[in-house]
């Protein structure tokens, strides 16, 4: 441990939140496509409900008619990134998570050492790019697709993954390696 006050969160514990246990114990369990699947699922629905809850206020105030609707659609398109990083920014930065992969278990780490990554390289490198792209009309629906289906790839990588460098863990539950109490 160092006593500098400004170093990053350090520890020895091997179950820590700071350090999952799978990165400390040799080869990692790596994610499966369908658990990814599933993560990704789960993350699209919370924001889709968020929106549609934000989408039934605007059209129970009277906001949301026929004249505004398509400069409300395109608020909502610009708006998608935004929200999805404001909903998860504490599990991307204090776990390298988001909601869908803090349910499934998984965690993003940083493909050469297997540490989780940072909150900024999550939202600046793996998700923000392929975000902005994916707004580009006729391009980026092909290329969300191209980049959802390098994931059939031997190592089960999407494109995000490729430009930040990561790969997608299975989280041990940080139960599972303590000490039973009925061993006593």
């Amino acid at each position: 441990m160092t006593d500098n006050p400004y170093a990053a969160p350090q520890t020895d514990e091997p179950n820590s939140p700071i350090m999952p246990a799978e990165v400390l114990e040799g080869e990692p369990d790596y994610a499966s496509r369908g658990i990814r699947f599933l993560g990704n699922l789960i993350d699209v629905i919370v924001i889709y409900v968020m929106a549609y809850l934000f989408g039934m206020f605007l059209a129970y105030s009277g906001l949301y008619t026929t004249e505004t609707q398509r400069t409300w659609d395109l608020i909502f398109e610009i708006l998608g990134i935004p929200l999805m990083i404001i909903v998860n920014s504490y599990f991307m930065f204090a776990r390298a998570q988001t909601i869908g992969k803090w349910i499934c278990q998984t965690v993003v780490v940083d493909k050469d050492t297997l540490q989780p990554i940072s909150g900024i390289r999550y939202i600046a490198i793996r998700f923000i790019p392929l975000g902005l792209v994916s707004l580009i009309p006729g391009v980026g629906p092909v290329v969300a697709i191209i980049g959802a289906l390098l994931i059939f790839r031997q190592e089960h990588n999407c494109l995000h993954d490729d430009i930040a460098r990561t790969r997608v863990i299975k989280r041990k539950s940080l139960m599972q390696v303590e000490e039973d109490p009925d061993d006593d």
